[in-house]
C-alpha cells in the first residue's frame, strides 16, 4: 500500500473539489435505469456545499438493474438538453419508453458529444 504525503494528499483532495465545482456543482444529473424491459429514473442536484456526493446504490435495488442512460442540465434550467451517457446497445428511442422522461427531456434540442443511435 502506497502512503501518500501530505502535499499528495491537499493536492488530490484539492484537484477533486475543482473538478466538483466545474462539473456538477449546480447542476442536476437525471439517471435512467432499466430491468425487465421497465425504465425509471433517479434524478440529483449538486450543490456546491456538497462536495461528497454518493450516488452508489441508484442501482441496488435489483442486480438486473443497469443505468441505461444520464442526463444533465444547470440547476436553473426547466428541462434536460444534455445527455451524458448511454448504454451499449441503447437508442434514443429506448431512453424515451417512459413518458414522464418527456416531460424531464428535451429531446428535440438534445446535444451529446457523441453519435446518438435511432430506431430504424
Amino acid at each position: 500500500m502506497y502512503l501518500r504525503t501530505n502535499e499528495e494528499a491537499i493536492r488530490i483532495i484539492y484537484q477533486c473539489a475543482m473538478d466538483y465545482k466545474n462539473n456538477l456543482s449546480n447542476k442536476c444529473v437525471l439517471f435512467i435505469t432499466t430491468t425487465d424491459n421497465k425504465a425509471t429514473s433517479f434524478e440529483t442536484l449538486f450543490l456546491p456545499q456538497n462536495f461528497k456526493t454518493d450516488v452508489r446504490d441508484i442501482t441496488s435495488q435489483s442486480t438486473r438493474r443497469r443505468v441505461a442512460a444520464i442526463f444533465v442540465k444547470q440547476r436553473d434550467d426547466a428541462s434536460y438538453k444534455q445527455m451524458t451517457y448511454i448504454a451499449k446497445g441503447m437508442t434514443i428511442d429506448d431512453a424515451t419508453l417512459k413518458a414522464t422522461l418527456n416531460e424531464k427531456v428535451d429531446f428535440s434540442n438534445l446535444s451529446t458529444e457523441f453519435a446518438i443511435a435511432r430506431k430504424p
